[in-house]
C-alpha cells in the first residue's frame, strides 16, 4: 500500500468517526483485511504477518488504534483460528491422532499470542490468553481422561505385539515363599537322587526385555507429558503428571521389566549333576533391565519432576517409583544369589564327581607337575562366568557380585581339598591347582585374593619336610591363622602318621 492511500484512508476514517455508523466502517476494514487469512501450508505464520502488516496501517490510518487492532484480533480468533481449529479436530483422527493434532495446535496458538504481544491492544494484558482459553477450553476440559485412554491403549498394544513377537504367551508367575521352598527341595532331591524333577524352562536364553520396546513405550510418554504441560489446567497439572507417570510405571516396570525378571527367577538352572555346567542367562536379563531402568529414571527427572516439585504429589510420585524399583532389584538380587550358587554348586559337584584321588596321591614322580583336569575344567567356567558378570553387571554391582563369587568358590575349593591325602608330588600338583585358582580369582576383589593367598600357603604346608613346618607355620601368611586350621591341613599329609612325631606344633 502506497503511503498517498493511508494518508485518503486517514482522512476517510477521520470524517465517518463522526457519524454512528463508524464502527461499521471498522468492521469492514477488518473482514476485508482477513478474507482468505486460513489459507497457506503454514497458517498461523501467515496471521502472524497479516497482523504485522495491518498493525502499521491502524496505527496510521485510525484515531483508536488500539481498540482496532484488538478488534481486529478478536475477530480473528473467535471467528477465522476457532474455525480452522473445530474443523481440524472435528476430523476422523482418532484418539492418538486427536491429542496430537490437539497439542499442535495450542502450541501454535500460543507461539501465536506470545508473538501479538508486542501490539498494543489496550489495557487487559491477559486478553489473548483469554481469547486462546476461550477456543481450546471444551476441547481440554476432559483431556486426561482422554490421555490416559490412549495411553492405556497404546502401551498395551505394544506390550502385545512385542510378546506375539516372540511367540510368547504372558503368564501368571507364582512367586514367594512356598515356590522358593518348592524349588529348593527340588534341588535338594534331584541332587541326591541324580534325576531332574525340577523341571526348569529358560526359554532358549530368551531375557524377554526389549530397550527398543522400552523406547517405545518411553517415547508415547515423553509426548503424554508434554501435552500434560500444555493443555493441563495449572492446577491439575501434578495430578495429571502422576496418573501419566503411573501408567508409564505400570506398563514398562511392572507388564515387562518386572515380569521380565521374574521369568528370568524361574529359569535360573537348578544343578542336579555335573553333566553339563549350568547356562545363566540372568545376567543379561539384569543387563537389559538395568538400561530399562536408566531410561525411565532419566525421563523421571526430565519430564516428571518439572511437573510435580514443590506440589504434594512430588513424595507420591518419588515413592511410587521407588517402591516399583525397590522390588524389582529385591528380586534381581535374588536372581544373582541363585546364580551364584548354581555356579558354586556346579563346581563342588563336578570337583567331587572328576577329581581324582591319584591327582593328589600319584604312585609315581615320573610325570608333569601340572595343574590338575578338573581344577582346569572349572576354572574355564567360572572364567567364562567372570567375563559374562563384567559385561553385563555396572558400577558397584560388578565387584559385589565377583567378590561374593570369589568367597564361595574358594569355601567350595577350601573344603574339597580337605578331602584328599597329599603325598610330595600330589602336593606340588595342589601347588599348580591353587596357582590356577589364584590366578583366575585376582579379577575378584582384593579379599578373594588374599583368601587364596592364604590358601595357597596352606598348600605349602602338604611339601615341605616334617621338620620344616614349625618354621612354615610362622611365616606372615600363617602366623594368625587358628592352630586348628594348620592342623587340619598337616593331617592331610600323606606322611602324617608316620612322622606324627617329627610333626609338631607348639599350641
Amino acid at each position: 500500500m502506497e503511503k498517498g492511500d493511508k494518508k485518503r484512508m486517514k482522512e476517510i476514517a477521520v470524517v465517518l468517526s463522526q457519524f454512528k455508523g463508524y464502527s461499521q466502517c471498522v468492521d469492514a476494514y477488518i473482514d476485508y483485511s482477513q478474507v482468505n487469512c486460513l489459507s497457506g501450508k503454514d497458517m498461523f505464520a501467515h496471521l502472524l504477518s497479516l497482523c504485522e502488516y495491518n498493525y502499521e496501517i491502524i496505527q496510521k490510518v485510525f484515531s483508536n488504534p488500539d481498540q482496532v487492532m484488538a478488534k481486529f484480533v478478536l475477530n480473528l480468533y473467535q471467528l477465522k483460528i476457532a474455525e480452522y481449529i473445530e474443523q481440524k479436530l472435528n476430523s476422523k483422527l482418532g484418539t492418538y491422532g486427536y491429542l496430537q493434532t490437539l497439542f499442535e495446535l495450542y502450541s501454535k496458538t500460543n507461539q501465536l499470542s506470545n508473538d501479538l504481544g508486542i501490539f498494543n491492544m489496550g489495557n487487559d494484558k491477559n486478553f489473548l490468553i483469554k481469547l486462546t482459553t476461550n477456543i481450546f477450553n471444551k476441547h481440554i476440559s476432559d483431556y486426561i481422561t482422554m490421555e490416559l485412554k490412549c495411553l492405556k491403549e497404546r502401551c498395551s498394544a505394544n506390550l502385545q505385539k512385542y510378546y506375539e513377537s516372540k511367540g510368547h504367551q504372558k503368564k501368571q508367575i507364582q512367586s514367594g515363599g512356598f515356590q522358593d521352598l518348592r524349588r529348593d527341595l527340588q534341588a535338594v532331591i534331584g541332587t541326591r537322587a541324580n534325576i531332574n524333577i525340577a523341571q526348569i524352562e529358560n526359554y532358549g536364553g530368551e531375557t524377554f526385555l526389549s530397550e527398543e520396546l522400552a523406547i517405545v513405550i518411553l517415547q508415547d510418554t515423553k509426548h503424554a507429558f508434554e501435552r500434560c504441560q500444555l493443555l493441563s489446567k495449572p492446577n491439575e497439572r501434578a495430578a495429571n503428571a502422576t496418573q501419566i507417570l503411573d501408567r508409564l510405571i505400570n506398563s514398562l516396570l511392572i507388564e515387562h521389566v518386572d515380569y521380565a525378571v521374574e521369568l528370568g527367577l524361574q529359569a535360573i538352572p537348578v544343578v542336579e549333576g555335573t553333566k553339563n555346567p549350568p547356562v545363566v542367562y540372568f545376567f543379561t536379563i539384569v543387563y537389559q533391565a538395568n538400561n530399562i531402568t536408566h531410561l525411565v529414571e532419566k525421563q523421571f527427572m526430565d519430564l516428571v519432576v518439572p511437573l510435580v516439585e514443590n506440589t504434594q504429589k512430588y513424595n507420591d510420585c518419588l515413592q511410587k517409583k521407588k517402591f516399583v524399583l525397590e522390588d524389582t532389584e529385591r528380586k534381581i538380587n535374588t536372581g544373582l544369589d541363585r546364580c551364584l550358587n548354581a555356579v558354586t554348586t556346579w563346581v563342588k559337584l563336578y570337583l567331587q564327581s572328576e577329581q581324582k584321588k591319584s591327582d593328589f596321591k600319584p604312585d609315581t614322580d615320573d610325570f608333569d607337575t601340572v595343574a590338575s583336569p578338573a581344577c582346569k575344567s572349572v576354572l574355564n567356567y567360572v572364567s567364562g562366568m567372570i567375563k559374562e558378570i563384567n559385561t553385563t553387571l555396572d558400577g558397584n554391582n560388578v565387584s559385589a557380585v565377583l567378590q561374593e563369587l570369589g568367597l564361595r568358590l574358594h569355601r567350595v575349593v577350601y573344603d574339597h581339598m580337605l578331602q584328599f591325602q597329599y603325598n610330595t608330588a600330589g602336593a606340588m600338583v595342589a601347588i599348580c591347582d591353587l596357582n590356577e585358582y589364584r590366578s583366575c580369582c585376582k579379577q575378584m576383589g582384593p579379599l578373594v585374593t588374599e583368601l587364596f593367598e592364604t590358601l595357597h600357603a596352606l598348600c605349602n604346608l602338604l611339601l615341605v619336610k616334617p621338620e620344616n613346618l614349625q618354621q612354615v607355620c610362622s611365616e606372615d601368611s600363617l602366623v594368625n591363622l587358628d592352630k586348628s586350621v594348620l592342623h587340619n591341613f598337616i593331617q592331610l599329609r600323606s606322611d602324617f602318621k608316620v612322622q606324627k612325631q617329627n610333626i609338631f606344633l607348639r599350641s
